[in-house]
């Protein structure tokens, strides 16, 4: 070790002991160096954190900052209906390739035509005001963040299971549970949770089993009421009120089965091998215990199935096609309760009377998904028309994928997440002059949301304004840096100047001493960094709970779109560079203050001394 490097520290060390002997005046120096120093670390650290946390949080406020995946841009396709018909996956292989720094997600809405909640003309269970918007969701893919949401509880593995993931805090505002109840009371095959003493919430009233039932008339024989597994998340990250969000394939499916007259598709069980038995007519024997006519008349409404008593069968209007047969499950279900057995249909067994034989049953089709997300589904069963239109080539009940796009267009609306913040207007610019490769004018691929606009000229004022503060607050932060630091280092320098001239006349040479304070300055800066960083926690776990009982107020928590409760965040990259800086600066001072000291003396130890 260096002679100058070894008394640099011996006499740095002393200032920090509490029972040692010498060191005369100023014998604390380095002591009151480190401390001074720690609180200007601090002080910056303060500064660029609040500046940090503060812009975070105002974007997590406006445009709804989501971890992992960046800030989000809301982007709205620009449709014509004929060129322009959408965000198409061609569109998004496109865009991925021009923008390496975004993830792009597109999505669709489902319509409240499409999928809804049980209602009337005079009831309904989705409470709203004038202002407000009717039950609507969004068609996702399984890797799409909003669908994973901040838990990331729901599976990423494309499947035909009806499941949705629903936002709690619409729920919570809008969801009547008495309407939910009244409305499906008698419906065959729908069993609610009984009702609590006290709810709080409709996931722990008539939501309890985790079931919503959703009125979906896509085909002319599927059920009325689909029931969805609930996936509850607090809220969905969007800047709108989105009520929940339905998986792709599914709605592909729904779709799909709304457009094929054939296809029987039972969704509870979709992708079933083998698939669910349909029926098209039943049966009645009762010769020996006769069936009262109304439960019989209400089988048939159930069934929405007609009864012929001379022939005591009962089956749609016309057997010449597959419209109006049943699923199993559903007949099952509305002869429940009514006293009569249903034979099964592989008569394995005689059945006691009253009790339907099965007339004629016929298999259902299986709709299958492919590791790609991609729908298949068996040619033989869409229509001619249908079958060409979607590329379906398989033959038989073969399973073929399908290119639904052709059935349904491209998606309405995308969001892009730049995982990059600091580029986000760059990207945006971008964006907003990108063409469509399918249009011959070039029009531009996306418009910006209206309100996301908004709510980015907003955040683009703030970010300004601290922009501005920032080099404000810098320039003052440097002065006090530089009078702070001269007078401290001054200080010790001054009240050692004899020492210097001691070790001068001992044949140090000057370079020596020089190395020698600045290894000094270097060893406080040291210290003054670790400290900084764990008086720093303080004030950060300080704000943090004051955060987070803010965001926890139920006003705030419904409006603002808050993902992490960090308003004071610690980089280690930060407090480097600002560690760093302090050192440059401090060691300037010291140059300066040590090369004035020499040339005031002459460089001679004897003027030193004096």
């Amino acid at each position: 070790m260096p002679t100058w490097l070894y008394l640099a520290w011996i006499e740095w060390f002393r200032s920090f002991t509490i029972h040692r002997t010498g060191g005369g005046q100023g014998k604390r120096d380095f002591f009151w160096l480190s401390a001074l120093l720690s609180l200007t670390i601090l002080l910056a650290l303060l500064l660029l954190g609040t500046k940090q946390g503060v812009l975070r949080r105002f974007m997590d406020v406006s445009l709804g900052y989501l971890p992992n995946y960046g800030v989000p841009i809301w982007l709205v396709a620009n449709t014509d209906g004929y060129t322009n018909v959408g965000v198409t996956k061609q569109h998004k292989q496109i865009v991925t390739q021009a923008f390496p720094e975004i993830t792009l997600y597109p999505y669709r809405e489902v319509l409240p035509s499409e999928l809804k909640l049980p209602s009337t003309n005079t009831q309904t269970v989705w409470k709203i005001k004038s202002h407000e918007r009717e039950f609507t969701g969004w068609v996702v893919d399984p890797i799409d963040p909003l669908w994973q949401g901040l838990q990331g509880q729901a599976s990423t593995t494309p499947s035909l299971q009806l499941t949705i993931v629903a936002s709690e805090q619409a729920f919570a505002e809008h969801f009547q549970c008495d309407a939910y109840r009244a409305l499906l009371a008698g419906k065959p095959g729908i069993t609610l949770p009984p009702p609590t003493a006290q709810p709080t919430t409709p996931q722990a009233d008539c939501l309890a089993n985790g079931i919503l039932w959703l009125q979906a008339r896509p085909g002319t024989r599927l059920p009325t009421f689909l029931p969805f597994h609930i996936i509850w998340q607090p809220r969905i990250l969007t800047m709108g009120t989105v009520a929940y969000l339905l998986p792709r394939v599914v709605y592909q499916a729904l779709r799909l089965a709304k457009n094929s007259t054939n296809l029987l598709y039972y969704p509870q069980a979709a992708d079933q091998d083998p698939p669910i038995t349909w029926i098209k007519s039943l049966l009645l024997w009762d010769d020996t215990n006769p069936v009262a006519p109304s439960v019989i008349q209400n089988i048939a409404a159930c069934l929405d199935w007609q009864w012929h008593p001379n022939r005591k069968q009962m089956s749609f209007k016309s057997l010449d096609n597959h419209k109006g047969a049943v699923p199993l499950p559903k007949v099952q279900a509305c002869l429940t309760n009514t006293g009569i057995a249903l034979e099964s249909p592989q008569k394995t067994s005689p059945a006691t009377e009253p009790y339907f034989a099965i007339g004629e049953q016929i298999a259902g089709d299986r709709l299958y998904v492919d590791s790609q997300g991609i729908l298949n589904a068996p040619c033989n069963a869409l229509d001619m028309r249908l079958r060409q239109y979607l590329a379906c080539t398989a033959h038989d009940s073969a399973l073929s994928p399908l290119n639904m796009e052709k059935l349904m267009s491209g998606d309405e609306f995308a969001i892009a997440y730049v995982r990059d913040p600091t580029l986000l207007f760059s990207i945006l610019e971008r964006l907003k002059h990108f063409p469509n490769p399918d249009d011959k004018e070039q029009r531009p691929l996306f418009n910006v949301h209206a309100i996301y606009e908004d709510a980015l000229t907003r955040f683009g004022f703030m970010a300004e304004i601290i922009q501005k503060l920032k080099s404000v607050y810098g320039s003052f932060f440097l002065i006090f840096l530089g009078i702070l630091s001269f007078v401290q280092i001054n200080l010790v320098i001054g009240r050692r100047r004899k020492q210097y001239g001691l070790l001068a006349a001992k044949g140090f040479s000057w370079i020596s001493i020089q190395l020698m304070v600045a290894a000094q300055i270097t060893f406080s800066i040291i210290c003054a960094s670790i400290v900084s960083y764990v008086l720093f926690l303080i004030p950060q776990w300080w704000l943090h709970n004051i955060l987070k009982e803010l965001i926890n107020h139920g006003e705030y928590q419904k409006r603002l779109l808050i993902s992490q409760l960090e308003l004071l965040p610690w980089s280690v990259l930060t407090h480097i560079e600002v560690t760093i800086f302090v050192l440059v600066v401090c060691m300037l001072v010291g140059v300066i203050i040590l090369y004035y000291l020499r040339f005031r003396h002459k460089g001679q130890p004897a003027y030193l001394i004096a």
